[in-house]
């Protein structure tokens, strides 16, 4: 579509006299094709980000040749993390006389998505010596970046009996762009056994009269020794047995 035509043309009149001229016709195809990028694309990872692919640009010339698309540069901006950023490619096309068109696909990777939890220590009721120690949760992401996740913590909530107290532990899964999302653990604890002595009171023989009160009252301060085991705080009381005649009638 770029060449010149020359055509000449003769006159001749009725007594034979004659003239020409030159007409020159010259094509120069200076209007690049109309084309037409791939529609702009939203993914939320940075692995689901096509390959360059010229093959999905279309468009015609204005001549009606042919035309050949072709990927002009493919640049990367506004990067936030490894799953935020914007993919601005550039593809040019020729037609059979050298002219050009271009236009830009723009893809933009959002990660928006939470990690989701895939395991996480279930839910237990147990007695009060047979707490759990802290478990391990996992999660996953919908990136191949993937997800870390932390414990956060253990909340102690009093309970109502039988039920002693309520833990609850929460752990936190966090992806490299910031999402993140939360998972618990409720461990009812309760208690429905009785104190256990450990160590029995001791016997004590106490002579009376008001010089040993004082003695016998830190006697009864200390629980005659006993050491007592429960999940709870324990309150102590004691109860006399009634005073008994001794046996000897020593008369004091």
């Amino acid at each position: 579509n770029k060449f010149s035509i020359q055509r000449s043309y003769f006159a001749v009149d009725v007594c034979g006299n004659s003239a020409n001229c030159l007409q020159t016709i010259t094509v120069n195809d200076q209007t690049g094709p109309t084309i037409t990028c791939p529609a702009a694309q939203i993914v939320s990872c940075a692995e689901q980000v096509p390959v360059p692919n010229p093959a999905l640009v279309t468009g015609t010339d204005n001549c009606g040749g042919g035309i050949t698309p072709s990927l002009f540069s493919n640049t990367t901006s506004n990067q936030t993390c490894v799953n935020r950023f914007t993919v601005t490619r550039q593809y040019r096309a020729v037609d059979v006389c050298g002219n050009t068109s271009s236009c830009n696909h723009i893809i933009t990777v959002n990660d928006q998505n939470p990690p989701v939890f895939t395991s996480v220590p279930a839910n237990v009721t147990v007695d009060c010596y047979l707490v759990p120690g802290i478990g391990i949760a996992t999660a996953s992401d919908n990136c191949t970046s993937g997800a870390s996740v932390v414990f956060l913590g253990e909340v102690e909530s009093p309970g109502v009996c039988p039920v002693f107290k309520i833990l609850t532990r929460t752990w936190r899964a966090t992806d490299p762009c910031g999402n993140s999302s939360t998972a618990v653990q409720v461990v009812t604890v309760t208690d429905t056994n009785a104190p256990q002595f450990l160590v029995l009171p001791k016997n004590i023989v106490v002579e009376c009269g008001p010089n040993n009160a004082a003695e016998f009252q830190a006697f009864l301060d200390a629980r005659g020794g006993a050491v007592v085991q429960d999940c709870a705080a324990i309150t102590y009381s004691h109860e006399d047995s009634p005073i008994q005649n001794n046996a000897y009638n020593c008369g004091n």
